[in-house]
Formats: C-alpha cells, sequence, structure tokens
C-alpha cells in the first residue's frame, strides 16, 4: 500500500514512470493487489507506454473494478498506439454490454465522428444524451455532427441546460459563433471547473478573435 501511495503522489506530480516504478514494486510484494495494477496501467498510458498500458487493461477485464474505466482506457491504449479500428471495436462491444452508460456512448460517437461516419455518430450521441443527460460529451458530439451552425447551437443550448460541467460546451458555442463573450465565460468556467485543456483552448481561441477584430 505504501508504494502505492508513493505512485500515486508521483503521477500527481507528471512524474508518471516515477509513478509506474512504485507500483510495480507494490506488485512485486502484493501480486493481487488491483488498484495498484490498474494505477501501473494509468502511469504507462500516461507516460506513451500504450501497449504495456492495453495489456494490463485487458488482463483486468472481469475483475471487480470498474469496467467502463476499464474500456474507456483500453480504447485509449489502442488509439495511443495508433490502432483507431481495435478502438471502434471495444467501444463497440462495451456499447452492446449490460454496463454500458452514457460516456461510453460518447466517446463511440467522438471516434465515428473521427472516421467521418456522421450517421453513426448521432445515434451513438444520441443514446449517451438519453443514458445520461446530465453530462456534455453526447450534447458536444450532437453538435459537431452538424453541418447547419443553427442546428449545432441548438444542441449546446440543450447541454448547456440540463449539464452540470459547460465548459466545454461554452467553448464550443464561443468558437462556433465567434462570441467573445462566450469564449470569456468558457474561460471562467473551465477554470472554476478545474477543466484545465478548455481553459487553455478558450484563451486561445479569444486571443485569436480580438487579435482579428482589433486588425
Amino acid at each position: 500500500m505504501g508504494y502505492n501511495n508513493l505512485g500515486t503522489e508521483a503521477y500527481a506530480r507528471g512524474d508518471y514512470a516515477g509513478a509506474a516504478h512504485y507500483q510495480e514494486l507494490a506488485l512485486a510484494e502484493s501480486p493481487g493487489m488491483l488498484p495498484a495494477r490498474l494505477n501501473l496501467g494509468q502511469s504507462l498510458l500516461a507516460a506513451g507506454e500504450y501497449a504495456r498500458a492495453e495489456e494490463i487493461f485487458i488482463k483486468l477485464r472481469g475483475s471487480a473494478l470498474d469496467p467502463v474505466r476499464l474500456e474507456h482506457s483500453i480504447s485509449w491504449a489502442q488509439r495511443g498506439r495508433g490502432d483507431d479500428l481495435a478502438a471502434l471495436d471495444t467501444l463497440q462491444r462495451a456499447s452492446e454490454a449490460p454496463f454500458a452508460e452514457g460516456s461510453i456512448h460518447a466517446a463511440l460517437a467522438q471516434l465515428y465522428l473521427d472516421f467521418g461516419d456522421t450517421y453513426n455518430a448521432r445515434e451513438a450521441a444520441r443514446r449517451a444524451v438519453e443514458l445520461s443527460p446530465e453530462m456534455p460529451d453526447g450534447y458536444l458530439a450532437l453538435a459537431l455532427a452538424e453541418t447547419d451552425p443553427s442546428a449545432a447551437m441548438e444542441w449546446l443550448h440543450a447541454g448547456l441546460e440540463r449539464c452540470d460541467y459547460k465548459a466545454g460546451l461554452l467553448l464550443f458555442a464561443g468558437e462556433l459563433r465567434g462570441d467573445e463573450g462566450l469564449l470569456r465565460e468558457a474561460a471562467l468556467t473551465a477554470a472554476e471547473e478545474g477543466n484545465w485543456t478548455a481553459w487553455a483552448r478558450a484563451l486561445v481561441s479569444l486571443s485569436r478573435l480580438t487579435t482579428v477584430s482589433g486588425m
């Protein structure tokens, strides 16, 4: 447990190789320690060792660990090593499983979008919204699948009315409309939510917009 805790601390600092080292020490003493094995997979995933991470996650299937988190992690590892078709198969299978929830369908929708398959993306995103109406990813996927900006905005507004986390929705709405006010709101909301990826992107989009408007 002590080694696993040290690994968790190292991971929080961004020292993914160090985290993996500590978690391997934990497993050397307690091979059956599932949290340490899961954490090892996550550390390897963050360190870019996708094939090793995938192998660990696959071996954890059927354990007492959260199957949704495992299937997401497997698909991320597969995408990381460049095998999007394997990730698609993983998410398709997971979407048909009894444990499937909105996040699985939303991830599947995003992958369909990356393949340019807007029909199946819409179907998966609608299922995500049905299962988890409080999660923004389904609404984002539905908006991204629309070619009509007005229709996309309708999905974003629906998500803003229902979702607990709004930064990503505000960001896309601000970028879609070129709206400085929405981008500022997106940046503030992202900071409140701790969504630093959306915060950074909102600032970049805001900077570009204000630079263009000031020319």
